[in-house]
């Protein structure tokens, strides 16, 4: 299903798709895909999504880009972001990855209205860096996270945890 869905999402979007926009170079992975409006806005929404799938290291902004047409369509800009996948790499840097692509995301749209999301273990990088929006940017800011984990210590436990570096 999102193998498919992002592959249309993104035929769909044609030359409104930039693949690959660096936003830091701590590793080759820190790159994300830029979906372009449809319609351009004077002050468009700007939805970052952090992707899960982190322990299987399975998925990218390839397998992430499924709903980018329902925020373009009605004048967003969708980011999916790229990170190291594990094992080659921690949750630290992990974390710190996704800190950097939110900083250069806000560089980029210094006044629009931003939401950042992300599911399972992309929510869980994505609430490592909600500091970053705190104070509020003056254009607005918001946070959907779903099936994140918060508590570490039962990963931490956990061969995957040890792995990740969760708790080091």
């Amino acid at each position: 299903f999102l193998a498919r869905g992002s592959a249309a999402a993104r035929k769909r979007a044609g030359s409104r798709l930039r693949a690959g926009v660096r936003y830091s170079e701590m590793a080759a992975e820190c790159t994300m895909d830029v979906f372009e409006p449809e319609k351009k806005d004077v002050r468009p929404v700007v939805v970052m999504y952090v992707h899960g799938g982190m322990w299987g290291g399975t998925l990218s902004a390839n397998e992430s880009s499924w709903f980018a047409d329902s925020i373009t369509s009605r004048g967003g800009y969708f980011l999916a972001i790229n990170h190291t996948p594990l094992p080659h790499s921690s949750l630290p840097h992990l974390i710190s990855q996704t800190r950097a692509a939110l900083l250069f995301t806000l560089s980029l749209f210094p006044s629009s209205p931003l939401l950042l999301s992300g599911h399972a273990s992309g929510a869980h990088l994505a609430s490592s860096a909600l500091d970053l929006l705190s104070p509020t940017p003056a254009a607005g800011a918001a946070a959907l996270l779903v099936s994140g984990f918060y508590d570490t210590g039962a990963v931490a436990a956990s061969g995957v945890g040890r792995r990740a570096g969760v708790g080091a």
